[in-house]
């Protein structure tokens, strides 16, 4: 069900807002600051709350891991809880993005109910026109409701059916594209491709792509014509000098732009083969 819009914004004039790409507005940050509040300082703040000790906890590894602050006794969770609260008015865009993936990532860790978390921050970042929006645990610059499900849907099939090595590559794909305050294209698309890679070879039981496309030709389970995009995009990385093995990775070789797309479609194919997969009875362990 929609949510109730406030009477201005049903019936008052149009305001449009900038998209906040490499920036964020009072209002964004006051939002930010208040869905935090729910979720991190009110259980806090019941004692008896059931997560109220792990909250703590969570705060204090925000204090130590992400704000690499020295852990004394003079440090209580009000204090950390004010920084926090400093930060999101005066910090960077980037370090605020970066306070907010800390914590939901925690919340997955100690299964605190990650997607409720994700999903309010989702709604206020498009209320406010941010270009950002949550993607499995990471902060990932904006994309079509359609390329968001795909990725999604390859994620949750990949940790649904332990198929470690695939969820591990896409995470990275995602990590890289979201790095912040710049992304990390190139990284971005070796580790698309190294996805799409990891379920070829276990559907066909061999050691390269090269192999697993040619003998998957040959069973007749996938499509030619998917099997060689398979082959293409593979080989456009092998084609760009410094991604499949680079010594220093140049991450200015290949745009952003290219990097979602690898993202989006070999996210697309991961799907595509798991379901090929479960439908010929393969076993991908």
């Amino acid at each position: 069900m929609e949510k109730h819009k406030p009477f201005n914004e049903r019936f008052g004039p149009k305001k449009d807002i900038p998209l906040q790409l490499k920036s964020i507005n009072t209002k964004l940050r006051n939002s930010i600051f208040n869905n935090l509040n729910v979720y991190v300082n009110l259980p806090l703040a019941e004692t008896h709350h059931p997560i109220s000790r792990i909250v703590g906890r969570i705060l204090f590894e925000v204090w130590i891991n992400l704000f690499g602050e020295k852990a004394n006794s003079k440090v209580t969770t009000t204090k950390i809880w004010d920084t926090i609260e400093y930060k999101i008015e005066h910090s960077e865009w980037y370090d605020i993005y970066a306070i907010i993936e800390f914590i939901v990532i925690k919340f997955d860790e100690y299964q605190l109910g990650s997607e409720a978390i994700k999903e309010s921050f989702n709604e206020l970042f498009e209320k406010h026109n941010s270009a950002y929006r949550f993607i499995d645990n990471y902060i990932v610059p904006i994309t079509t409701e359609q390329e968001i499900s795909e990725i999604q849907e390859a994620l949750n099939m990949a940790e649904q059916n332990n198929y470690i090595g695939m969820k591990r590559h896409l995470s990275e794909a995602l990590e890289f594209i979201s790095f912040k305050p710049e992304p990390k294209p190139a990284s971005s698309i070796k580790a698309s491709i190294d996805a799409v890679e990891w379920i070829t070879r276990k559907m066909s039981g061999c050691n390269t792509l090269g192999d697993a496309v040619n003998k998957m030709k040959n069973n007749k389970i996938v499509p030619p014509e998917i099997l060689s995009a398979i082959e293409k995009l593979y080989s456009y990385t092998n084609s760009k000098e410094g991604i499949r093995h680079p010594q220093i990775v140049d991450e200015s070789i290949v745009s952003f732009d290219e990097a979602k797309l690898y993202l989006v479609i070999c996210s697309a194919l991961c799907h595509y083969l798991q379901s090929i997969a479960a439908k010929n009875s393969i076993t991908l362990q």
